[in-house]
Order: structure tokens, then sequence, then C-alpha cells
């Protein structure tokens, strides 16, 4: 069977993906091949049968890249979506599973660099895409469903907020942003997203602020946040 809510998913140093008993530590089920040995794994996710991490740092020679393991069948090593010098910011699943990754630079020119990456959920082939140019995305995306249909917004590090419609972002590489908003404070860049809804049903997305590390931002740091805030935007 697939992962349950009953286990508590691991990766260990060999590269297995473990299912285990939160009650005695123990495995449930045999473990399976997920990542090569000796990598460095972060991001471990499980939705249903499906587990997904994501290696960095080229340890053991691997390169940066999204992993997906059919944890119901978990007969050979997972699938890897590789980004090609370019790392992952965070990702995100959507209602229909499609996976939304958010990259940066690693410090060389990289075709999927300062991008939000659409992936099928199972093979991880890219289903589309859009470029914030020269800025990275920061942080991981966010899902939120509003209004009958999902909407994945994420921030970059221009200070721009972009909400896309889901099925518009999954189906080319020129995607067009439903929308793009700014903090509206320039001396502080976004770090953090997070979503709420009222009993009206309006839809809030809340990103919390820092200091900006950008240069000509250092002599305009407000004194009455210094240690950072919470934007709110209405969809």
């Amino acid at each position: 069977s697939g992962i349950r809510s009953s286990v508590v998913c691991a990766v260990t140093k060999d590269g297995m993906a473990h299912a285990l008993n939160p009650q005695t530590g123990t495995d449930s089920r045999p473990p399976v091949r997920f990542v090569p040995p000796n990598t460095r794994v972060t991001s471990l996710i499980a939705v249903e049968a499906f587990l997904y991490a994501v290696t960095s740092n080229s340890c053991n020679g691997e390169g940066n890249a999204v992993w997906a393991l059919d944890a119901s069948v978990g007969t050979a090593q997972g699938k890897k979506w590789e980004l090609d010098g370019a790392v992952v910011s965070g990702f995100a699943v959507g209602g229909d599973g499609t996976l939304y990754v958010t990259t940066g630079s690693a410090g060389k020119a990289s075709r999927l660099a300062n991008r939000i990456v659409a992936l099928e959920s199972k093979s991880l082939r890219m289903k589309g895409a859009f470029s914030s140019a020269e800025a990275p995305f920061v942080g991981s995306p966010m899902v939120v469903r509003h209004r009958g249909r999902d909407v994945v917004v994420a921030a970059a590090g221009d200070r721009k907020l972009y909400v896309f419609v889901a099925v518009s972002l999954a189906g080319t590489d020129r995607a067009t942003p439903l929308a793009v908003a700014t903090s509206g404070w320039p001396d502080y860049d976004f770090r953090s997203l997070a979503s709420w809804r009222s009993r009206e049903g309006t839809t809030w997305v809340l990103a919390s602020l820092g200091r900006s590390s950008l240069p000509e931002a250092q002599s305009k740091v407000r004194t009455d946040a210094a240690s950072g805030a919470v934007a709110a935007f209405q969809l």
C-alpha cells in the first residue's frame, strides 16, 4: 500500500526511504531505494503514495535535483528532475498533484535559474514555467484554492509577489502572471508565505518581510519595523 498518515517518512544516509511506526520507530514495511547513497536530502514530503525530496551541494557527485518515488511500487530508484546548476528555493504540490518548484541561481548561468516550474507528479516531466529574469525566487511557492481553482503564489528577490492560475502556469513555458504585487516597502524583501480565508470568503496572502540585503536599501531601513513585518494582500 502507499504512504499513510500513520507512518513517519525518513531517508537514511544510504539513500533508502523508510516508513516508520511512530510508536516504535521501526520500519512498518521494507525500506525502498529513493536516492543515491551519501547525498544531501532535504524537503522530504509525502503525498498519497509518492515521496518527493531535493538533493543539493553535489554530495557524492549528485547535482541539484528534485526526486519523486512511487512508494507503493518502490522497486527502483526514484525519478529525478535535474536543475542544470540552478538551486531549488522550495516546492509545493497542487490539488492535481502537479509540483511547483521555485529556483534561484548558483553563481553560474543555468537555463532553469530564477524560475517557477510546473512538473508532472509521477514522471517529473516539465509542464510549464515562468522566468523572473535576473531575480531569483525566494522560499517555497504556495498553492491556494481561490474561487474554485488552484492559484500559485511565489515571491522573487526583486521584491515582487507573483500570482498565477495553476492550470495556466502548467500549460506553457512562457506563463503570464495573473497579478504582480510589491511589498510597498522598498527596504524589505519577501521571505515566506501563508494564506488565510475570512468568514466572508475573502482569500488573503500573508508575506513575511525582512531587512533587505540589497546595498541600495541599507541606508533607508525603517525604524518602525526594524525586525521585520508582515504584509497582507487580498486575492
